[in-house]
């Protein structure tokens, strides 16, 4: 594909598979937590220190924004077919 009229593509998919490595690098380990936190938190009936702490992980909300802008990205270049 270099040199080709359609890179946007390449560039695409290559931001596309970015995001693998976060769903076993970051969602997983740190939804296995979240999740027992969750079931705490439900049995208790009330929104848990634990529980809160786990909502606001710098690093899930790092890897989401990161999701966010590899959509716009892509979508951009969908759009504009830039290279």
């Amino acid at each position: 594909m270099q040199g080709a009229a359609q890179n946007w593509l390449l560039v695409s998919l290559l931001l596309f598979l970015s995001l693998i490595p976060l769903i076993r690098f970051v969602f997983l380990p740190r939804g296995k937590p979240f999740e027992a936190a969750l079931q705490d938190a439900l049995a208790r009936e009330v929104v848990t220190d634990e529980l809160r702490a786990r909502l606001n992980d710098p690093v899930v909300a790092a890897a989401h924004i990161y999701e966010g802008v590899v959509i716009l990205l892509i979508l951009y270049f969908m759009v504009v077919k830039p290279f």
